[in-house]
């Protein structure tokens, strides 16, 4: 939508027909009902500790519900001394195994998704990784990404840096570049790369620290699925106009861990990003995927509760806003309360 806004006023078109082929372009590009993503990360290690005290069991990526459109394989990170991060199966169900057993039984395990018509994405980041690039490294950077593709078959990259790593060194400049140029290469080989980044929501204003990958990824990236959990007070303004919309009136701050109107703020972050409302860098409708835990102890806050989606959804179609899908932190986490979260994707997005 901005190279068009561009477009047209190069080309002299009048406000008033320019305002008109963006919305129909608008409207085209959000008819996806039938089109929209499950997406879940997965994770490298066993007995993750959860914020109730449960814990998530290491899991084979053959054992993933078929319901997950996109496996997010966590985490493409640094080990200690080097830049360059790297990827390295755990499999610590197969203790007894060599490295090379588990790399070879991996690569088996992501065919056998790709021939159920899955996609295996590796995130590069986490809450405690250490990506610290500099623009020397970029050669380096792309011949680790295309080595892991060829390796295992990854279809994508995700961007899940957080905490210091997100502005470390040349991150925010060398990570970006890599990409586009990954991308291009591998379209070459006829291989198409999926780009996709899981920014922490406040980052996501303009002037925030996400900005830059975004901005950097523009045309590029194919969706983005922004952590709406785990920032507790956090929110959005509720302007006059939606106060009145939703019935929330006096209520002008509206946090993410508000649980009574849970729909409310999943409406309104989608329409402010969505439309560059409330400062946030505006996406596409069908670049944005709902991030949520998948239960209480995937996260401090953030849940959602049946009907939670079902309203936010609603709310959104009746602007005609639809979303590229849903994603959660964790498959694992899911696979504890019996795949609630992929059920309530099924029963309520969109439905």
């Amino acid at each position: 939508m901005k190279v068009l806004l561009s477009l047209l006023s190069i080309s002299g078109i009048g406000a008033g027909n320019a305002a008109a082929l963006l919305q129909n372009q608008d409207q085209n590009m959000n008819q996806i009902k039938n089109d929209s993503l499950l997406i879940g990360y997965w994770h490298n290690w066993d007995n993750g500790g959860g914020y109730k005290g449960g814990l998530a069991k290491y899991m084979d990526l053959t054992d993933v519900p078929q319901d997950y459109d996109f496996i997010n394989v966590s985490f493409l990170k640094a080990a200690y001394g080097n830049r360059i991060p790297d990827f390295v199966p755990a499999m610590p169900n197969r203790g007894n195994w060599t490295q090379a057993q588990k790399n070879q039984e991996f690569k088996n395990q992501v065919k056998i998704l790709h021939d159920r018509g899955q996609k295996v994405i590796l995130s590069l980041g986490g809450a405690d990784a250490q990506i610290y690039l500099k623009s020397s490294d970029l050669e380096a950077f792309k011949a680790k990404i295309i080595s892991l593709v060829n390796d295992y078959g990854f279809d994508g990259i995700d961007i899940d840096l957080e905490q210091n790593a997100i502005n470390y060194a040349d991150n925010r400049t060398v990570i970006p570049q890599a990409l586009r140029e990954v991308k291009d290469y591998l379209k070459t080989k006829n291989k198409y790369f999926y780009i996709t980044m899981a920014p922490e929501f406040p980052y996501m204003h303009i002037g925030g620290e996400y900005i830059p990958y975004m901005a950097g990824l523009e045309g590029y990236y194919d969706w983005i699925n922004p952590q709406f959990y785990n920032q507790a007070g956090d929110g959005v303004n509720v302007f006059a106009d939606e106060q009145k919309e939703l019935g929330l009136n006096g209520l002008w701050w509206l946090p993410q861990n508000n649980v009574k109107n849970k729909a409310e703020f999943l409406y309104l972050i989608s329409k402010y990003i969505t439309t560059g409302k409330d400062n946030f860098y505006q996406i596409d409708a069908d670049k944005l995927v709902l991030g949520l835990p998948a239960n209480n102890d995937a996260a401090a806050n953030g849940q959602v509760k049946a009907g939670d989606i079902k309203k936010a959804t609603s709310y959104l179609k009746s602007k005609n806003i639809y979303l590229r899908g849903m994603m959660t932190w964790s498959i694992n986490w899911d696979k504890n309360t019996n795949y609630n979260f992929a059920n309530i994707y099924k029963d309520e997005f969109y439905k």
